[in-house]
């Protein structure tokens, strides 16, 4: 049985375990985990069931959700993936025989991801179906799309601050590159004071990139971006050091 550990900077607050969804979180009393904080919305996110995996998404609200530091809108959760919601982090624990054991001092560091197995994957696209857009790992990314080609139409890939590759699926609402906490992508450096540097989206079955700030330079391609431009598959968007890919498909 799935376990579902709360903390707060560290400090291990509650733990819970659920047969069956959905979970709600958020600082309503009435949710499953209560978050009592008014910086969390009162029906923050839901955890539910689809097939034998469990998906977090976010609900109707003005407040972000954070899955392992990356903003999506629902995200296919494993084995001790950490939900963050402002100060809290919600960590999910399979049962013990999938893991080794975390620590009670705080949540536990992120194991090294070895390729998901076919039946990995079949869960993961039966809970996927549906759903507009997505956070995986680079290795779920990979087996899902070499299953099914028509998933993604077109993604960022980037290094983040850890030098761990990260994948941004693009879909209808499109992405905010930025270092705010709102962002889609979040990356490091720019210039202080501003959270938000450009934006990705759809037009039609293309995607189109715009300036979001005079102060912060875009280049694509090794040029300036001047208010906004037709992506193409492979173009190089770069904002301070950090250099995101824009893949049409793999």
């Amino acid at each position: 049985m799935p376990r579902f550990k709360l903390y707060r900077e560290r400090q291990l607050i509650r733990e819970y375990t659920f047969d069956e969804g959905p979970i709600l979180i958020g600082r309503s009393p009435d949710n499953q985990i209560v978050i009592d904080h008014e910086s969390v919305s009162r029906k923050h996110a839901q955890i539910i069931r689809k097939g034998s995996a469990w998906v977090v998404e976010k609900l109707p609200g003005r407040n972000p959700l954070v899955v392992n530091s990356n903003v999506c809108s629902f995200r296919v959760i494993s084995h001790r993936d950490k939900i963050e919601v402002w100060k809290y982090v919600i960590e999910y624990v399979e049962d013990a025989a999938t893991g080794p054991a975390l620590t009670e001092t705080g949540p536990s560091a992120a194991a090294p991801q070895s390729a998901p197995s076919s039946a990995d994957v079949a869960s993961k696209l039966d809970a996927i179906d549906g759903m507009s857009t997505a956070s995986l790992s680079m290795a779920e990314f990979v087996a899902i799309h070499g299953r099914n080609r028509d998933l993604m139409k077109a993604h960022l890939r980037w290094i983040d601050a850890d030098r761990k590759e990260q994948i941004c699926q693009l879909g209808k609402e499109g992405c905010v590159i930025g270092t705010g906490v709102a962002c889609n992508v979040r990356i490091t450096g720019g210039m202080m004071g501003i959270s938000r540097y450009a934006k990705v989206s759809p037009d039609g079955e293309h995607f189109v990139i715009e300036s979001l700030s005079k102060l912060v330079v875009v280049q694509i391609n090794g040029a300036p971006l001047k208010g906004s431009r037709r992506l193409e598959d492979g173009d190089e968007i770069r904002i301070a050091k950090v250099r995101i890919e824009f893949r049409q498909s793999l």
